[in-house]
């Protein structure tokens, strides 16, 4: 048996990036193997085939994008703090990193034709409604009572879809696109 002369997690990384810049049409097997630095065979042998690399790709994208998530949310307080800190880990990017959300971008392209992607498109949705349930659960005393938490979420998840196609096209007002967003809550007067 070889021994790899890659770093696995590293070649995934490059095809999320690739995929993330190009789409799952857009990026070929050749387009892999050049990002990836490594030879066909390996990127077979390691990860299957390009379907199954791109379901591991955005796996590790979300995986990713949770961890951040987390530590940003970690450091903040209150509910308008927190969903800016939402939003902003979707929205925006350094710029090492193709614009837009992985994710989003690939319920638009596969989402109608690919199963398995968009069963797992609806479960990241699923987990970033049920956060957003959570959050404002957690400070619904910062909004007007009563409040139906479970269609703020929805709403604020369906912007939150929106900000993404939004920042894979380069809107340049995506900042305030989202503090309006934020704002549009039926907020207790002094917030």
């Amino acid at each position: 048996m070889r021994t790899k002369t890659f770093v696995v997690q590293e070649a995934l990384a490059q095809a999320v990036q690739l995929f993330w810049r190009q789409g799952y049409a857009g990026t070929s097997m050749t387009d892999l193997v050049q990002a990836m630095g490594i030879n066909r065979q390996s990127i077979y042998d390691t990860f299957g085939d390009k379907h199954r690399l791109f379901i591991l790709a955005l796996d590790d994208y979300y995986t990713q994008t949770k961890a951040e998530l987390t530590a940003k949310l970690a450091a903040t307080t209150g509910l308008q703090a927190t969903l800016q800190a939402i939003f902003t880990v979707y929205a925006q990017r350094d710029a090492t990193t193709p614009k837009g959300c992985l994710i989003v971008n690939s319920a638009t392209e596969l989402g109608l034709v690919d199963a398995e992607v968009n069963a797992l498109v609806q479960a990241y949705f699923d987990a970033e409604k049920a956060l957003l349930n959570q959050v404002l659960s957690q400070y619904q005393a910062s909004l007007r009572q009563p409040s139906d938490i479970p269609a703020l979420a929805s709403r604020l998840q369906n912007a939150l879809v929106g900000i993404r196609v939004q920042a894979r096209i380069g809107q340049p007002q995506i900042d305030a696109i989202i503090d309006a967003t934020i704002a549009s809550l039926p907020w207790k007067e002094n917030r």
